[in-house]
């Protein structure tokens, strides 16, 4: 390819372009700004603080649909360990780990409220849409061993958004 083609096709020239969209005032700007991070990312750039239960009730579907596919039967919504799953995503936004701030695994603390056999947690930070999520998850063998775990009957997921991004715990039992 041509210089030129390399160069209408980078980076640096749609910024050109948006910058002299803009016109060079501020509100615009940033209102162009978004509107490329969207068109080059594929995705919203900035995550809402706090829960958001509709993200993760939709990942949840989509965790199924994938089970389904693959000839397994659907989780169950657990209200207990989606509790537990909302203060998992609050702890992973410092301690990016399995293991709790406390030093306990997170399995534990499953089992801890229900006697559960078996357990499982996935986790993931940055995914801004529940089905970038889901699709990392299973491109993940680790996540993707759980979320088509056969053992588990149960599970949730919680979505947090913390400084700009969104933190995803999902929990099965089984």
């Amino acid at each position: 390819t041509s210089p030129l083609m390399n160069f209408v096709s980078s980076w640096r020239f749609m910024w050109i372009v948006f910058w002299r969209i803009a016109g060079f005032t501020g509100v615009t700007f940033l209102a162009c700004l978004r509107a490329f991070s969207i068109f080059a990312l594929g995705q919203a750039p900035v995550a809402q603080d706090g829960f958001n239960r509709a993200m993760a009730e939709e990942a949840f579907a989509l965790v199924n649909q994938e089970r389904v596919a693959a000839g397994l039967h659907e989780l169950q919504w657990n209200e207990s360990i989606y509790n537990l799953a909302c203060t998992r995503a609050q702890e992973i936004v410092s301690k990016w780990s399995h293991e709790r701030p406390n030093g306990e695994l997170s399995d534990d603390s499953i089992h801890s409220i229900g006697g559960y056999y078996t357990t499982g947690e996935n986790i993931s930070k940055y995914g801004f849409t529940a089905k970038a999520t889901v699709d990392d998850w299973m491109n993940s063998p680790g996540h993707r061993e759980n979320i088509l775990r056969d053992m588990f009957t149960q599970g949730c997921i919680a979505c947090y958004g913390s400084g700009g991004y969104y933190y995803w715990v999902n929990l099965f039992n089984g």
